[in-house]
């Protein structure tokens, strides 16, 4: 078996694992994700040469740069802007490359109508992420690029960088830490216009940023869209005399996030009031994972086929209900799915449409090895479909391999519920459950305890937690809407 992982810290955010699992669906592969920390660098490093079943790592914040000493090999371009976010391991060695400048270059290619040599851009910030941008850029052979940053410093060094590199571009390092944002003209001169706007800043990410007054609070962004206010003049609105004198943001222009989540960001909200195409980082951060997946394997059969569903698979992750018997799954399930306009799936309707039997027959007749046996076969199926809503069995997640998948693909919810609540549920419901019959109302009570119990390290993995006790299954349903981050 071949393996792979994503490494950083924090990990948690990552999609990667999604991406790898969509793609390696079926294939004797397995792909990870493991939190490290800088000081447990060396030694996870030193771990993955030896290990013999892996052969590749993604790295992310905030190894790109550290990894970089513990390597035997760098591409071009991870010597060029010191930052690796893919590892390969071959013959013994480890070779670091940069798929993130491919993940850009593609999304721009597919975006951006025509050649963009000797266009001008502006790029928004000068870390890690701006330094891939520019070498893209480079590559693209812009005529000039303005790189704007809260202070001169970084942007300096970054520019100076990259013109020993790609001289035939002309770099420009731009503050923007003027707080009025009245300087605003220093980026242009009479007759300049733009085709590419690029926020390689983590900007747009938080929760108390995706508010446009927010975002105009920023210095940065107060610059530029001030500049683009006070200036906006569309092709059809420029005289010859205003070519000469104005600023003009030209027809087809592109405002790029390298930000995937949200996909649709306070920057890309504003910029399409000044007429720009918007484009989001979730196909570049596609775009980048199949580079990293020709790396280790070759290329992904029926990459572009693949492209599409991939897209719309990350942007409709499916939801799973876990909980014990009774804490409202199926009736949840149904509100919910219907709320976000989603398919719904019961996982133990669907073994018994198999089946033909009821869950409490398959218990009888052939055990609960045998049923979860068939609960995982079944639950493959459906593991990787989008736009759903999958209410688990109670006992589903006591598979560690449905536990690690769904955590990798998609977002967990826990109804959390009490024992006697549950059992009161039970009771008044009347159904038949096949870890309960025979046994006394007391009795019961203890069995559902010790379930419980069992179980409930499995449940709290849940990315998002109800208490459903003295909730109405429409108010479980408003609970999770609100919760949920795509």
């Amino acid at each position: 078996m071949s393996k792979a992982a994503v490494i950083g810290k924090p990990i948690g955010h990552s999609l990667s694992p999604a991406i790898f699992t969509f793609l390696s669906h079926e294939q004797n592969f397995q792909y990870s994700s493991q939190e490290v920390d800088a000081t447990e660098l060396p030694q996870f490093i030193q771990n993955f040469r030896n290990d013999s079943e892996m052969v590749g790592l993604n790295v992310t914040i905030p190894h790109k740069e550290l990894v970089i000493d513990h390597l035997d090999e760098l591409s071009p371009e991870v010597r060029v802007t010191g930052a690796s976010n893919v590892i390969h391991k071959s013959q013994g060695k480890l070779t670091g490359y940069n798929t993130d400048i491919c993940g850009i270059l593609m999304t721009l290619k597919n975006h951006h109508k025509g050649s963009l040599s000797g266009k001008r851009a502006w790029v928004l910030g000068a870390g890690g992420a701006a330094r891939a941008v520019l070498y893209a850029l480079g590559e693209l052979k812009l005529g000039q690029v303005d790189v704007v940053n809260r202070t001169a410093e970084r942007s300096l060094k970054l520019v100076k960088q990259m013109k020993q590199f790609f001289p035939s571009t002309e770099w420009r390092a731009v503050s923007g830490s003027d707080e009025t944002g009245k300087d605003a003209s220093i980026y242009f001169e009479p007759g300049d216009s733009f085709s590419l706007i690029i926020n390689a800043t983590p900007l747009g990410m938080s929760a108390d940023l995706l508010k446009r007054d927010a975002f105009y609070s920023i210095p940065l962004f107060i610059r530029v869209f001030t500049a683009m206010e006070t200036s906006k003049i569309s092709d059809e609105e420029t005289s010859a005399e205003q070519k000469k004198t104005g600023f003009r943001i030209e027809k087809g222009a592109v405002a790029f996030d390298l930000i995937y989540r949200p996909e649709n960001t306070p920057f890309l909200n504003i910029a399409k009031q000044y007429g720009l195409i918007p484009v989001g980082g979730l196909e570049m951060l596609v775009e980048q994972a199949l580079a990293a997946w020709k790396i280790w394997f070759g290329p992904v059969p029926n990459m572009d086929a693949q492209k599409t569903p991939l897209l719309n698979f990350l942007r409709n992750r499916p939801i799973f209900l876990t909980g014990f018997m009774g804490a409202g799954k199926s009736t949840v399930g149904k509100i919910l799915s219907q709320r976000l306009s989603r398919d719904f799936l019961d996982l133990d309707r669907v073994i018994e449409a198999k089946e033909n039997k009821t869950i409490g027959q398959i218990f009888e007749e052939k055990g609960e090895a045998v049923f979860r046996e068939i609960e995982f076969k079944e639950f493959k199926k459906y593991f990787l479909s989008p736009n759903t809503v999958l209410a688990l069995g109670g006992g589903t997640l006591l598979n560690p391999q449905i536990r690690s998948l769904i955590l990798k693909v998609g977002t967990l919810i826990y109804l959390r519920t009490k024992p006697e609540t549950i059992a009161k549920r039970i009771k008044s419901q009347n159904q038949v459950r096949p870890l309960l019959t025979s046994l006394g109302d007391l009795e019961q009570e203890a069995k559902i305890e010790t379930l419980l119990k069992e179980r409930e390290s499995f449940y709290l993995q849940a990315q998002v937690q109800v208490d459903t006790d003295t909730l109405t299954p429409e108010e479980i349903s408003d609970q999770i809407s609100e919760r949920l981050v795509y």
